[in-house]
């Protein structure tokens, strides 16, 4: 993925994990942050920003929610959870289901970007949609490791 300021980088998540890579060629400079939390962006954000220079802002919700569409919504699956996408009335919500039977968790979120929704409890996750089906509908939910549809 490029970032602003001609850094490059990537972010993957696994099993409680998260790992951040980012690269500025023009400094030869790598800094990569290991975690053993899926909500570690702040903490990487304070490192980027602290080795590689102001790197902008951390994702924010929007003030005024804004509508999850149709195409968006459905339910999509890793090899440890099914998470849907749905909404209620003008609220939207991620619903995760872990794949062993556990508990699951609900949150809300709403749009961020074109193709992209934001959690609106801190810290707050930026998913991606990606792709879309030859129904329009987003293929894959991703943020940090890709779930594809499956309803």
């Amino acid at each position: 993925m490029l970032y602003g300021n001609g850094i490059a980088g990537h972010t993957g998540v696994s099993k409680g994990q998260k790992a951040f890579l980012r690269v500025d060629p023009s400094a030869g400079v790598a800094v990569a942050v290991l975690t053993n939390s899926t909500n570690a962006e702040p903490l990487a954000h304070e490192i980027f920003s602290a080795t590689l220079g102001e790197i902008g802002p951390l994702p924010f919700p929007p003030a005024e929610r804004r509508p999850v569409e149709d195409w968006m919504c459905g339910t999509y699956r890793t090899t440890l959870y099914d998470t849907t996408l749905s909404t209620e009335g003008s609220r939207a919500f991620l619903t995760y289901r872990p794949r062993n039977g556990k508990p699951g968790r609900r949150v809300e979120v709403t749009r961020l970007g074109d193709d992209t929704i934001i959690t609106t409890e801190p810290a707050h996750q930026v998913l991606s949609l990606v792709r879309s089906d030859e129904g329009g509908r987003a293929d894959f939910l991703h943020n940090g490791a890709a779930a594809w549809r499956i309803a």
